[in-house]
């Protein structure tokens, strides 16, 4: 029980202390002065690997960026594409986890991370409502692992029972529970982005920023999406 305590807790520092942006110039102030001083060149270099990390981690942040906007405007349309890319990244989790458990063993670790991939990514897609209730339930799992002030295993059980809690609401409502949750989910997603590539935003933005980013994608997934029974309505005027 306290590994497993341990592992959350490692869990959260990571996702609390994961900054990008910021990435270059702790790794030069990691590295600055443990190179010899007789190699030629040595601060140029310094500066290529400091912009190359920048590059990088700018990269990523825009990449975040997009995947966010998709799902805070377009999450419930592409509800199966998002479904079937969890199954992907936990199965190839799972797959990785267990063969090098037992064969320990990275190349064969890699070929099990591989299957893992493909059938979870299949059973998902497939097993539907399964997949609603494993996106949901990880997505808000993870994001409380990394907001909440809370520390040990009171802070895996509080994020437990609320992943479990959204997970449930996003299978038995399932349009308005979808729509809700990538929209807030992914509006406080975006607002990180955003803070961390124009450092001249002020941090306190953030929750205005990312709340006013979230209500603008449900009403646009709102106004965009139809329930089955409305699609029926509709068709049936229509061939009226």
């Amino acid at each position: 029980m306290e590994q497993l305590s341990n592992l959350f807790s490692n869990i959260r520092y990571i996702l609390q202390n994961l900054e990008l942006s910021s990435l270059s110039s702790q790794i030069k102030e990691l590295t600055q002065g443990n190179l010899p001083d007789q190699i030629p060149g040595k601060e140029q270099m310094m500066e290529t690997a400091s912009s190359a990390l920048h590059t990088i981690s700018t990269g990523f942040l825009l990449v975040g960026l997009i995947i966010a906007l998709l799902g805070c405007f377009f999450g419930y349309k592409m509800l199966k594409f998002w479904i079937s890319l969890a199954g992907l990244i936990i199965g190839a989790a799972c797959g990785y986890g267990i063969l090098y458990y037992f064969v320990q063993d990275g190349t064969y670790a890699m070929i099990g991370a591989g299957v893992g991939a493909v059938l979870g990514a299949i059973l998902s897609y497939k097993i539907y409502l399964l997949g609603v209730f494993i996106l949901f339930g990880a997505g808000t799992y993870f994001l409380c692992a990394a907001s909440l002030s809370l520390d040990g295993m009171l802070l895996t059980a509080a994020s437990v029972i609320l992943a479990v809690i959204v997970a449930v609401l996003a299978v038995i409502y399932m349009r308005p529970a979808i729509i809700v949750i990538t929209g807030l989910q992914n509006g406080l997603i975006i607002s990180g982005c955003l803070l961390k590539l124009v450092p001249d935003i002020p941090s306190s933005m953030s929750i205005p920023i990312g709340v006013g980013v979230a209500v603008a994608g449900m009403a646009f997934q709102f106004l965009t999406t139809r329930t089955k029974k409305e699609k029926q309505k509709r068709k049936a005027l229509e061939d009226n």
